[in-house]
């Protein structure tokens, strides 16, 4: 006999979704497949929510740990089942990341041009080109190593550095190398 896969029932769902039976007469009639029918979903749209939402919190801990156990049983098999995915779709994983992360690089340039233009050089007050660490104990990261951060991020390491234009940087640095020694 050929088993199903919908055989076997989690022991942490009742009734398929994890319901209890009290839960069960709250629901909408579910038999008739009617929540596909776009009439019926706009009339009736905050019952289908409300009942989604009490279908995902219902014993939600369970399924996890059900998640979490299944997932450290077949380690193996997942892995070599993602392998294989990634192995038959390489090509296309590359060229998508490729142009995700050129996305990132030219939002991350753009972002950082036009801060650059409207503040000028602290000290002259010519075009700014580079960004200085007022304290070099704050910094977190270098900022041209940041590309792939969130703009959140490079907002909060740009608020430690104030803008200087070439000269004036080398300045600086020259000055903090005097002092130092």
């Amino acid at each position: 006999m050929i088993q199903s896969c919908y055989s076997k029932v989690p022991p942490h769902r009742v009734n398929g979704w994890g319901l209890t039976p009290e839960v069960i007469p709250m629901l909408p009639d579910s038999n008739r497949k009617r929540s596909n029918n776009r009439a019926y979903y706009a009339a009736h749209r905050e019952e289908l929510i409300a009942a989604e939402r009490i279908r995902y919190f219902a014993n939600r801990d369970e399924k996890l740990a059900y998640q979490v156990a299944y997932r450290d049983a077949n380690r193996d098999r997942l892995r070599a089942r993602d392998r294989a995915y990634y192995a038959a779709h390489r090509e296309e994983r590359l060229a998508r990341n490729n142009v995700y992360g050129k996305m990132l690089t030219s939002r991350f340039k753009e972002w950082l041009h036009i801060y650059k233009d409207l503040n000028p050089c602290a000290d002259c007050g010519n075009p700014s080109r580079d960004l200085h660490h007022v304290d070099p104990a704050d910094k977190t990261v270098d900022i041209s190593k940041m590309c792939g951060s969130s703009l959140d991020a490079l907002e909060t390491e740009m608020e430690k550095c104030v803008a200087l234009c070439r000269p004036c940087h080398k300045l600086r640095h020259y000055a903090m190398v005097k002092e130092a020694s």
